[in-house]
């Protein structure tokens, strides 16, 4: 098989952008818009020779403004591997670009490798945007528009980025905080704490709200099913009867609503701007408070400082960039600018580099005990993976000769059939610019009440901090947007092509530019490279 690919130049190289795979899965599958997802993976560290590329794989591929560079491997002189061995480390990870069709009447259908390439972790957030502009505009010449990128809560990609971070990464970063051992989170006049929940499975039955011992343990950080379970129905009425649990609820009531915002599939698009503006201004109140209230109203508590009696702040950023992704995903639709199809708002997520780590994982032998790959093995399993995914997607748009049915596990046919029966009952006219305004004061007021529960609202009213504006206004002053500064490097470089950057900008026109701070030095950037996004 691998000769065949070879010959047929279909194989999958190391740091070859797959273009013209791209476009041809366009033309086959019938799309217009996808998201491209971004994640890495830890690999066995060890040089492989593959004699159907002529190249070496396992060592770090170099990148150019974030871009890698290809066939940096291929020689011939065994003086030049020599020195490569010398003078090179291995790679640590390999990094792996998939795209997602976003397509109305076929949410699952089957994401794309675009790229795979071995990297040391040695980048910078500016080369993280460098790549994204290079990948958006190559995409747009294959007659794809990515309207976002998906990664994790890394924070060189949270610098880069003002467009979406996965939502299942999310979850489980506000499920690792309360069960982290160094945070003390304080809402009000009460903690969120751990040992409410032990108390819960100790005292009530399973049965009752179907948690286990292993839902709160904080060895398993990627556990995104004990997300869905920590943030029940059942959760939430069964811990009504414990003792001062009041601030873990509204924790938990947080954690859910991320959950009904981007990752549930039958979630109403006003629902999901509903939950994901409630988040918002949940965390905003929680810290305006925490900002005013003097270190004397803590002592009493189990807190060292302030900043751990809240979120982490890649996971408070997350939440803000998410909620201003969703609005203007749907402000775009509203307009027509892109079609209803980029309201799948579940797909926006690194979920399909997961998957296909997985699936390459599942490709080991039955009695192998090696649970890991190295470069040069993930990219012809990644190969053998393509030919199913270009099989499975004729056979199911009918353009196959020979008619095959793959698999699939019901649960998945069960929520396609819901998905599909949501977008076709989206009507984006019905969508009115006063019904998103309503929908995020209403949200602004629940939350305001809903952190009520716990006196905040005392030490708010003090302030006078107690309309939405007042909120907004505290969150964005000139102290936390200085704080907030991106501070990269950019090993002297100062200029940026395909950007327009300057020194200085008027306050009218503040909202369309970002500051980054590059060497020491303060530079501004127009955002309008990211507004195709």
């Amino acid at each position: 098989m691998d000769d065949s690919l070879g010959k047929t130049g279909t194989c999958i190289e190391e740091g070859i952008f797959r273009y013209n795979i791209l476009q041809n899965h366009q033309k086959s599958v019938g799309y217009d818009i996808a998201v491209c997802s971004e994640d890495a993976n830890a690999v066995i560290k060890k040089v492989s020779y593959n004699s159907t590329t002529n190249k070496f794989s396992g060592f770090p591929i170099s990148l150019k403004h974030g871009i890698p560079c290809s066939r940096q491997f291929e020689t011939d002189s065994f003086d030049e591997l020599k020195s490569c061995f010398e003078n090179k480390d291995k790679t640590y990870y390999l990094n792996v670009h998939m795209v997602k069709p976003l397509i109305a009447s076929n949410p699952y259908s089957s994401p794309l490798l675009l790229v795979a390439y071995g990297i040391n972790n040695n980048f910078k957030a500016i080369d993280v945007l460098n790549r994204w502009i290079w990948m958006f505009e190559n995409a747009r010449q294959s007659n794809v528009r990515i309207v976002a990128f998906a990664t994790d809560c890394d924070p060189r990609y949270l610098l880069a980025m003002r467009l979406a971070t996965d939502s299942i990464h999310l979850c489980t970063k506000l499920r690792n905080r309360i069960l982290s051992k160094k945070a003390s989170m304080l809402i009000g006049k009460e903690e969120v704490s751990i040992e409410v929940l032990m108390e819960l499975i100790e005292k009530k039955s399973k049965l009752a709200h179907g948690l286990v011992k292993t839902d709160i343990e904080p060895k398993d950080r990627q556990n995104f099913s004990s997300c869905i379970k920590l943030s029940s129905d059942d959760v939430f009425t069964t811990l009504e009867d414990i003792e001062n649990s009041q601030a873990t609820r509204i924790y938990l009531h947080l954690l859910r609503c991320i959950v009904l915002a981007y990752v549930e599939h039958d979630t109403s698009i006003i629902n999901r701007i509903y939950y994901s503006w409630y988040a918002v201004f949940l965390c905003r109140i929680w810290k305006s408070w925490l900002d005013i209230i003097d270190e004397k109203d803590i002592l009493g508590y189990n807190v060292e400082n302030k900043k751990d009696s809240f979120i982490t702040s890649p996971a408070h950023f997350s939440i803000e960039l998410n909620a201003h992704s969703l609005l203007a995903i749907c402000l775009l639709v509203h307009r027509h600018h892109m079609p209803n199809s980029a309201l799948l708002i579940s797909n926006y997520n690194s979920q399909p580099c997961e998957a296909t780590f997985r699936l390459t994982r599942s490709m080991l032998g039955a009695f192998s005990s090696v649970l890991n790959f190295t470069t040069n093995q993930f990219l012809k399993r990644a190969d053998k993976i393509s030919i199913l995914t270009k099989l499975e997607n004729k056979s199911e748009s009918d353009q196959s000769d020979c008619s095959l049915t793959f698999l699939k596990h019901h649960k998945r046919r069960r929520k396609a059939i819901s998905l599909n029966n949501l977008t076709s009952s989206i009507d984006i006219n019905l969508l009115t610019y006063n019904q998103i305004k309503t929908t995020i004061h209403q949200a602004f007021d629940d939350a305001y009440k809903t952190l009520s529960k716990v006196d905040i609202n005392a030490a708010l009213e003090n302030k006078k901090i107690t309309t939405i504006n007042k909120v907004n206004d505290e969150n964005s002053s000139e102290d936390d947007e200085e704080e907030d500064l991106s501070s990269i490097s950019a090993s002297g470089k100062y200029r940026f092509d395909g950007m327009k950057v300057i020194n200085s900008v008027s306050p009218a026109l503040s909202d369309s530019y970002f500051s980054v701070d590059i060497d020491g030095k303060k530079y501004i950037f127009t955002s309008k490279p990211l507004a195709g996004f």
